[in-house]
Formats: C-alpha cells, structure tokens, sequence
C-alpha cells in the first residue's frame, strides 16, 4: 500500500489493521513527520520510505535543484529515522534522469555514509536496523 494515495479506509493505526492483510506500507518522505508516519505502521512485514526528490522531470530540468532537494529532505528527516527506522528507504521515480546528474549521485552516497554512522553510533539502533535481538 502506498501511504500518499491509497490508505483512505484502511486506517493504517487503528486496532484492525494488521488483519487486513498488507505486506508492507510505502510512502513519500517529505521530512520527519511523514517518515514517523509509514515507521511507525504496525503489523506489517516491512515499512518503506521514498526519500525525495522523486526522480521525475519536473526536478531534473534545467533550473531543477535536486541535489539542493536531497539534502533538505535529508536534514528534516535523519532524526527521525534514528527514532523509528523505517526497514527500507530508497526513491522513486525514473533512474535515468538520476545517471545524468553524477553530483546527485555523490551527494546520496554521502547521505547513505551519514545514515551509516548514525546507526553504528547508537548501538540499540544497530541492532534494530541489523534485526538483532
């Protein structure tokens, strides 16, 4: 299920959600209020997070900024993730247009290092993220 347009009726936080069935919950992540909300969805086998820009046109044009997007993004949602973890993050969109910017791709390997040491610096996150008991 994706978060952003078809939750309406399922009422992802109330007592009958796990029953409906759903394998995983999908969603946008605009910053940290909307990445608590897919993380913090139970009953389901895993939570996923499209981080933004979504790589659509409309961004990567000429005067587009997403590698400015990328970061924002970043920065409003890191401490959330280390609150709630989300089990998958990634983004969407069409990865072609995401080959041609190289300093877009540098800059969510950085943001993909600063999660890393995030995570090892706090062992309980660690071990959640690893699915260590």
């Amino acid at each position: 299920m994706f978060l952003g347009d078809h939750w309406i009726g399922t009422e992802p936080y109330g007592p009958y959600f796990e029953t409906i069935g759903l394998d995983a919950v999908v969603g946008s992540v605009g910053d940290g209020v909307t990445m608590r909300m897919i993380s913090d969805i139970k009953g389901v086998k895993y939570t996923e997070g499209r981080l933004l820009p979504y790589f659509f046109p409309d961004v990567f044009c000429e005067g587009g900024d997403p590698i400015g997007e990328a970061h924002t993004n970043w920065l409003k949602a890191r401490r959330a993730i280390l609150r709630s973890p989300l089990d998958r993050i990634g983004y969407g969109g069409y990865l072609k247009l995401a080959l041609e910017w190289l300093d877009l791709l540098i800059q969510l390997l950085m943001l993909l290092m600063n999660l890393g040491i995030f995570m090892i610096q706090s062992k309980e996150q660690v071990h959640m993220f690893l699915h260590l008991k």
